[in-house]
């Protein structure tokens, strides 16, 4: 939690709703920060829970024209803008925010918040990926969703998170390294007729299990299990492959 006084008074950042909820139990809490009012307790775009100290309008330039802006413990932003709201707290709250741009920022920040890491969960076990976001993130809007969720993929913070969740489901269905590799062993070294549905099957697997590296940027089907079972991974072994799932994303590795 971060603590700044301001005219005596106290106010916070909390890093997520259960530290906020902590201290506040039962105050409103806005997902959407652009539409909250002054004073309300809101949501940042990364997960952290703030205050709106102060909400009001600006002249654009010459024009008559408005603008409509906060003031919050991560500095000030125009609620009509792309700038996101999150970060560190700056050390003058006073003025615009001069990071970058939301999209250049989103794609090289390292740390994930709580939506993105609800977001891989739900990715990893198969939900579309437009799907997922909404689920995760405060929107209602499919386009933005799906921007967003092409974006997110991009990440190498997320990637990691759905490889984690994917690894963890095929360890529990016993598909390690070793396994995968005596598989291909039996495919290459047997005669049967269906040898190459058998080989394209565990291809694939071994291809989420992260085994055939790349050092450029390439599109992948990320295929994910959703209550695959041991007794049905004998479909592979006798050459009937199931449909699986997939997720199509932009890799870079």
């Amino acid at each position: 939690m971060y603590t700044k006084v301001i005219n005596d008074i106290p106010h916070y950042i909390f890093k997520d709703e259960n530290e906020f909820r902590e201290l506040f139990p039962k105050e409103t809490l806005y997902d959407d920060w652009r539409n909250a009012p002054e004073g309300a307790w809101v949501m940042s775009d990364d997960g952290q829970i703030l205050e709106i100290l102060k909400k009001g309008k600006m002249r654009r330039g010459l024009s008559k024209k408005y603008n409509t802006y906060i003031r919050t413990l991560l500095g000030m932003r125009v609620v009509n803008s792309d700038y996101e709201l999150s970060g560190e707290p700056p050390t003058h709250i006073y003025s615009f925010s001069s990071d970058k741009h939301p999209k250049k920022r989103r794609l090289e920040r390292k740390q994930y918040n709580g939506r993105e890491f609800i977001f891989a969960q739900y990715v990893a076990t198969g939900l579309d990926p437009v799907d997922a976001y909404l689920r995760a993130f405060p929107t209602n809007k499919r386009k933005h969703a799906e921007l967003s969720a092409k974006l997110l993929l991009k990440t190498k913070r997320v990637q990691k998170l759905i490889t984690q969740k994917i690894e963890e489901k095929m360890d529990a269905l016993g598909i390690s390294e070793e396994w995968l590799l005596d598989e291909v062993k039996g495919v290459v070294e047997g005669k049967q007729s269906k040898d190459n549905n058998k080989l394209r099957a565990l291809e694939l697997l071994m291809k989420v299990r992260g085994m055939f590296p790349s050092s450029e940027q390439k599109s992948e089907s990320l295929t994910v299990f959703q209550g695959f079972t041991p007794k049905q991974l004998d479909s592979i072994r006798g050459g009937n492959s199931k449909q699986l799932k997939t997720v199509n994303a932009e890799i870079e590795q």
